[in-house]
């Protein structure tokens, strides 16, 4: 259903912004490469696996002409784990539920992610915040891996296409490119995965340092300005 209301469309990223994921997803992603493919067990590190859609983060792991089949078999095989573990060891960074709560009263609150909402809705609804967000933006199952710009362009589809109206809220460079290239105001989230130069370099037109920053900059903001509006901190 497409919003039609005066309030703006705050979008967030799920995994590093909302809710801290790094461990359960570095987890399950071992599991299903010591189930799949032993000898690329090693030398795992969060940014190469939280952000790109999970598809995409295996075949760079496991190297130039990976197997498509072994891929798909490694993504079966860490979707049987993380279903499960998900819901249990996945935790909200701290401040989440005070920023959805304040937000809420001025934007469309709108969760942009490359996971499948299969997985994504229901860790939201385990951790409560699923009762704060109006759309959870992503791909189904079954669908081929999903960028953050796809995601992106749903949500601004859902919202009713004025990118001026939004705000993107993203601890990678790949939610602020996806964000800058639909023409949507960009804050970089420096309490997630990301680090503050990863965030500048790809061009985040605001950096906040925690959910209590991030508020007062909304407050800045607000959902009548325009994208013509933004100013580096």
């Amino acid at each position: 259903m497409t919003v039609t209301t005066a309030r703006g469309g705050l979008l967030l990223g799920l995994d590093g912004v909302l809710v801290d994921s790094r461990k359960v997803i570095l987890r399950c992603v071992e599991l299903a490469l010591r189930a799949e493919a032993p000898a690329h067990a090693t030398a795992l590190a969060a940014p190469a696996w939280i952000g790109p859609p999970i598809a995409e983060a295996f075949a760079a792991h496991l190297g130039v002409g990976a197997d498509a089949e072994l891929v798909a078999r490694c993504v079966a095989t860490y979707r049987r784990f993380y279903r499960v573990a998900s819901l249990t060891d996945t935790v909200p960074q701290p401040g989440v539920r005070g920023l959805l709560t304040g937000a809420a009263r001025d934007w469309h609150l709108v969760v942009v992610t490359s996971k499948p909402t299969e997985f994504a809705i229901p860790v939201l609804e385990q951790l409560g915040l699923g009762s704060a967000i109006d759309l959870v933006a992503g791909p189904g199952l079954e669908a081929s891996p999903e960028g953050r710009s796809a995601s992106v362009a749903r949500a601004l589809d859902e919202l009713g296409g004025d990118p001026t109206s939004c705000v993107l809220v993203g601890d990678r460079h790949f939610d602020i490119a996806a964000g800058r290239a639909h023409g949507i105001t960009t804050v970089g989230a420096t309490w997630g995965v990301g680090t503050a130069d990863e965030l500048r370099q790809a061009g985040a037109a605001h950096l906040a340092r925690s959910p209590d920053e991030l508020t007062t900059l909304l407050a800045a903001l607000g959902p009548s300005r325009t994208t013509s509006a933004e100013k580096r901190p």
